[in-house]
């Protein structure tokens, strides 16, 4: 049995540990790319000063980001991007409070987010796994090509930034530190040190994604992005506090609709005169030093924003930009939220859904404008999706609505429910040619949803059902696998209520009806190229 340690060893022992977490602490408070401090959160108000909150909704463009806002109540949507490795909730029905951005690459990502999609208009994913590469610490040198284009594209003055590679530091540190004191592995070391090491930790697993050999992006995308939750059923979203932006003149407040990478979340924000005697600079991203060491009054007061006079007015850039929102209801990502730009005049409010699978080709029609769909695409309103030959489309909407698109196939999007407006009318869609899957969304309203072809309508009650148009015979077939279904042929007055399972065959004048079958369900869905795991039938 090995001797008990003397309490002039165990001192000793306790010192160097000591010197070796201050090394460490120092380390990632000067080279952490991004620190995460919810304590450095901006000041709350019990009550919004003055009127009840009216706000005019704010339809900007790019130009329009950099505007001062005149005295007022706005709402303006915005597109949150996740701060994570692992994004493990997408944000529904969270509160969250804002707080400065912080940490060595906090300007590049920052800016990273804002340019790229306001000015640039790249893809919200694709500015996501860039801005998850800066915070693991990858060198702009290793990142994949992909990576480099997007940083030459929107932050080209970043580069010189992104090449000390931190977690490479961290690791030949505490080798060269630890090696005599007897610690822990450097994974067990990083736990103990609560949020920076977490940090530190994640940045590991995402190194490894984007740094391993011979991955296509799409393949390496599926490996960043693992642990993501979908079908989250939709839930009413929680408004977080008012916030003083600029005390006594500006405040903010924050309501995460979709979360991570949705444009449904929502920024209000109230203006008032500003007496210039009451005004300093906004918090820029450096405005706290959030250190995971102790530090000194005279090192915060270093790093303070100067005082600056009063300007003539706030834009949405002076008001959001180099800002995090932190939830604080429960454990949750914390958001980077971006304003999202209207160009031609297309409001972001108009945003009812999103693409979230796309295998094969297909197009999307914008005021009579067709392009080429891509898996990170929106739908508003009015638009009209096509599949091409061997396709398959899933579609998410505002109402937890899903349709998977078989080959062949054209819907136009007329209006979707949304739940957190209980006073909007119900989806409606036109169904124009082919077949698809449709899984009805939760919260919807009693009559659900409306889908209109040239033989007849379909009125859901919160139903699961395939939809396929048979051209020769002028008929819809439609196999109902869960709830009921309002069948209304065109020509006639009629309207026919069916209930699972069961197979229908509505023309323009009659509905008629026979058993449905596992077998006959599952052949259709192969056929179709529609969901490969159908429920049960009984």
């Amino acid at each position: 049995m090995a001797a008990a340690a003397s309490p002039v060893e165990t001192l000793a022992q306790s010192l160097k540990r000591k010197v070796v977490e201050e090394a460490v602490g120092t380390l990632l408070n000067n080279q952490l790319p991004l620190k995460l401090d919810a304590s450095t959160l901006h000041s709350t108000v019990a009550e919004l000063p003055g009127a009840p909150f009216q706000p005019l909704p704010l339809k900007l463009t790019a130009e329009a980001m950099n505007e001062p806002l005149p005295p007022g109540d706005y709402v303006m949507r915005a597109l949150a991007f996740c701060t994570e490795y692992s994004v493990h909730r997408p944000g529904n029905g969270v509160p969250y409070q804002t707080g400065p951005i912080q940490g060595k690459c906090s300007d590049a990502i920052a800016t990273l987010l804002w340019r790229g999609t306001i000015d640039k208009r790249r893809k919200p994913r694709e500015l996501q796994t860039v801005s998850w590469a800066i915070q693991s610490g990858v060198t702009y040198a290793k990142m994949p090509k992909t990576y480099q284009a997007v940083i030459d594209d929107v932050i080209p003055e970043f580069r010189g930034q992104l090449s000390g590679d931190f977690v490479q530091s961290l690791e030949d540190l505490y080798a060269t530190r630890a090696k005599d004191v007897g610690l822990p592995p450097l994974d067990r070391f990083l736990t103990s040190l609560g949020k920076p090491g977490e940090l530190v930790l994640s940045a590991h697993l995402q190194r490894k994604a984007l740094l391993r050999q011979n991955t296509n992006d799409q393949l390496r995308d599926q490996m960043l992005f693992v642990g993501q939750e979908t079908r989250v059923a939709p839930v009413k979203a929680d408004l977080g506090p008012w916030m003083e932006r600029i005390p006594g003149v500006a405040y903010v407040r924050y309501r995460i609709v979709g979360g991570n990478l949705k444009s449904n979340n929502e920024v209000h924000v109230r203006i008032l005169t500003r007496p210039a005697e009451r005004v300093g600079a906004i918090n820029s991203p450096h405005a706290y030093f959030a250190a995971y060491r102790p530090t000194s009054a005279r090192e915060v007061a270093a790093v303070a924003p100067p005082k600056t006079p009063a300007t003539a007015g706030l834009s949405p850039r002076d008001l959001l930009r180099g800002t995090m929102a932190y939830s604080i209801s429960r454990a949750t990502q914390a958001l980077s939220i971006v304003p999202v730009p209207a160009p031609d005049g297309k409001s972001p409010t108009d945003v009812v859904g999103a693409v979230s699978e796309l295998e094969g080709s297909a197009t999307i029609t914008q005021n009579g404008s067709t392009t080429p769909l891509t898996s990170d695409d929106e739908i508003h309103l009015g638009d009209t999706l096509t599949t091409g030959s061997k396709s398959r489309l899933v579609l998410t909407f505002a109402d937890g609505t899903s349709f998977t698109l078989a080959p062949n196939t054209q819907i136009a999007v007329n209006n979707i429910y949304n739940p957190d407006a209980p006073d909007t009318e119900s989806s409606a869609l036109s169904w124009v040619s082919g077949a698809f899957s449709y899984v009805g969304g939760l919260g919807k309203p009693a009559e659900g949803t409306t889908i209109v072809n040239d033989y007849g309508s379909l009125g859901t009650r919160g139903t699961e059902f395939t939809g396929q148009i048979h051209v020769r015979a002028r008929t819809s077939e439609i196999q109902l696998i869960s709830g009921a279904l309002a069948l209304k042929p065109k020509h006639s007055s009629k309207t026919v209520l069916i209930t699972a399972p069961v197979i229908a065959y509505m023309s323009a004048t009659t509905v008629r009806t026979a058993p449905l079958t596992r077998e006959h369900y599952n052949a259709t869905r192969t056929r179709l190229l529609l969901n490969s795991v159908p429920p049960e039938i009984r």
